[in-house]
């Protein structure tokens, strides 16, 4: 057994292939602003490095790799993101950018909301919001919810609304107060009135498959007791609606031809 490894090592002097990046990102009237986000990417949108600046707008990356080309961008809460600059660095350089950001006027609201039913997401469900003025609903806008439930309504002044959310099964109405800015709404509709029962459909055949026409069709409980009739009509089919929930059977009956 060999009990004696050889590893060798190499240290390499970097000094050279640093790239620096520094710069300010300032506001529509020249100042800096703080905290500002400042994201390097490479051509194909791969995140390179970032830094936040400092009390005065101020930031600095130090950036190591074969890329000579980047795309440089920033962001910051209460201001728009910036347009990408599209910069090229080259090993042992330093390049110094200024990076503008245009402040939101936040005056409008923003919504964003889920409908939910027993913890579920509904999907497909509309939502519309409503402007009241002496008792008139005006609608305002109109909406959709995705698979998770969501939905936003961007860009409304700021005030009080009806909301709505519906679709064939629930069904949600309530006044809501949007504020200056992002608002945040759960929905839990309401079941239906008219949907709180069901219905039960089928279709009645022979002993060959055939559809019976005005076939005799009556509703059955677990417990035998006959609750509801109907006949089947020219496609032998039949259909029960108020139905309570439940466990139920069927007997049909036909006169001979």
């Amino acid at each position: 057994m060999d009990n004696e490894i050889r590893i060798d090592g190499r240290i390499e002097n970097r000094e050279k292939s640093i790239k620096i990046l520094e710069g300010k990102v300032i506001n529509n009237d020249g100042q800096g602003i703080c905290g500002a986000c400042v994201k390097v990417l490479d051509v194909f949108s791969n995140p390179i490095a970032h830094t936040l600046t400092d009390g005065c707008g101020n930031f600095k990356l130090i950036i190591f790799g074969n890329n000579n080309c980047y795309k440089v961008f920033a962001a910051c809460e209460g201001y728009s993101t910036s347009d990408f600059q599209h910069i090229f660095l080259f090993d042992g350089q330093k390049l110094i950018i200024t990076i503008k950001l245009n402040k939101l006027e936040n005056l409008l609201s923003y919504l964003i909301g889920r409908v939910f039913f027993y913890n579920k997401p509904v999907e497909m469900c509309q939502v519309e919001l409503y402007s009241c003025y002496c008792g008139i609903l005006t609608l305002c806008e109109r909406t959709v919810t995705d698979k998770r439930g969501m939905f936003f309504i961007d860009g409304t002044p700021p005030g009080i609304y009806i909301i709505k959310a519906e679709n064939n099964m629930f069904y949600y109405r309530e006044k809501i107060c949007l504020k200056k800015g992002l608002n945040s709404l759960t929905i839990y509709p309401c079941i239906k009135p008219n949907m709180m029962y069901g219905t039960i459909s089928g279709v009645i055949v022979d002993n060959e498959g055939n559809r019976i026409k005005d076939a005799l069709v009556v509703l059955q409980t677990k417990d035998g007791r006959f609750i509801k009739f109907t006949r089947t009509n020219s496609q032998g089919e039949y259909l029960f609606y108020n139905v309570e929930k439940g466990e139920y059977s069927i007997v049909s009956y036909a006169k001979k031809e």
